[in-house]
């Protein structure tokens, strides 16, 4: 089990750093159908480029583990874990729903960035 803990770590800081979401790409682009595929980069990008201005934010007030330090976890992890399963919601949706109207994608997209922005932005002040 530390083995598992510490090529996490590494994972995480070592290879990808910050950018862990950025994962999610290449299965986008294989979940996704054809005219989603932009769409759903641009959601992935900018998720992540949320994520890491809600991390600055909170540590340069300095309080590495939110303003509470009732969970021990790192504001990076807790904010990926959220990000992450509004991602895939997100994939699933797109995969379920091959012809959908661009208005009508295009709120869902903007309800799941808003609904994964605020709900991670209260687990990293917590």
């Amino acid at each position: 089990m530390e083995f598992i803990h510490i090529l996490w770590q590494i994972l995480t800081t070592e290879l990808m750093g910050d950018w862990m979401l950025l994962l999610w790409l290449p299965l986008a682009w294989l979940a996704a159908h054809k005219g989603q595929r932009v769409k759903i980069t641009v959601f992935i990008l900018l998720m992540s480029i949320v994520l890491q201005l809600q991390v600055q934010v909170i540590k340069s007030t300095g309080f590495a583990k939110g303003f509470t330090g009732l969970i021990d976890v790192e504001l990076l992890t807790r904010g990926l874990v959220i990000h992450s399963i509004f991602i895939a919601l997100f994939l699933l949706l797109s995969y379920l729903s091959p012809r959908t109207r661009s208005e009508i994608y295009l709120a869902a997209a903007l309800s799941l960035f808003f609904m994964s922005f605020f709900i991670s932005s209260l687990a990293m002040l917590i």
